[in-house]
């Protein structure tokens, strides 16, 4: 069985441009807790539009980053809610691809009980 999530098509601005991806580790708590699943819109590229924004970000050796995009005195930085990681720079566009815009997320109430 495939379980399905819908979704009004006001909340994708580039429907054919959604995806959907777990969220791994603890680097966006309190916000977003482990397991959620993000749905990115991969057109989302500007670094300059998703300044403050919840984004991925990808490098071909460390993988995916979710962080919020904070562009300060000249540096992009991945800013995650969670205080124990420290921000990241992901200035050098080369090696840092922007991925796309977390637009949304599902999370499971850590208390419920599957």
């Amino acid at each position: 069985m495939q379980d399905i999530l819908l979704a009004p098509l006001d909340w994708c601005p580039h429907p054919e441009n959604m995806i959907g991806m777990h969220l791994a580790g603890d680097s966006m708590l309190p916000a977003i807790t482990p397991g959620s699943i993000l749905f990115v819109d991969t057109a989302a590229k500007d670094r300059d539009y998703l300044q403050q924004r919840i984004s991925v970000v990808s490098h071909r050796d460390l993988g995916f980053k979710v962080a919020r995009f904070q562009r300060i005195s000249g540096s992009d930085l991945l800013v995650s809610a969670n205080y124990k990681y420290p921000p990241v720079d992901v200035s050098n566009a080369s090696k840092w691809k922007i991925f796309g815009e977390v637009l949304w997320w599902v999370s499971r109430d850590a208390d419920a009980h599957p």
